[in-house]
């Protein structure tokens, strides 16, 4: 499923539907389409939540099709999971307690990967298996 999101992307309108009409009933959520690279994206939501991010890619289900995914890029499994992109996976953010997979059950998929932190604003960590992802993404303009 993974090579399929990588090399024939599906944008997650419906969920992002679902997201957008819990938004309007007030519920305070953020999200971003994956397609820099998964750090990058981040990054620009956590800037412009004002909020920092803690990301931990341990184990994913998808382990073997990254590392696949990976090797055929020449590069390393935390590199690519953390630069790689353009599958338009949401990453989302909620508050704490709020249940985005119960909210997208039968829509889309969810795996949390992380918690937001006070701070600093716009800076994410990430690590893969316990290896830090040094890859950001891609980043348009200057």
């Amino acid at each position: 499923a993974l090579v399929l999101a990588h090399f024939y992307p599906q944008p997650q309108g419906a969920a992002g539907l679902v997201l957008q009409r819990a938004a309007a009933a007030g519920v305070r959520l953020a999200a971003i389409d994956v397609s820099d690279g998964l750090c990058a994206d981040a990054t620009r939501l956590a800037a412009a939540s004002r909020v920092g991010m803690v990301l931990s890619l341990d184990a994913p289900a998808w382990r073997d099709a990254a590392t696949e995914l990976a090797r055929v890029a020449g590069t390393g499994v935390a590199q690519w999971v953390g630069a790689g992109g353009d599958d338009y996976a949401l990453v989302v953010t909620a508050p704490p307690g709020f249940d985005v997979a119960a909210l997208l059950v039968g829509v889309a998929p969810v795996v949390r990967i992380g918690q937001c932190s006070v701070g600093p604003a716009g800076k994410v960590f990430a690590t893969v298996d316990g290896e830090i992802v040094a890859g950001r993404g891609y980043f348009h303009g200057p």
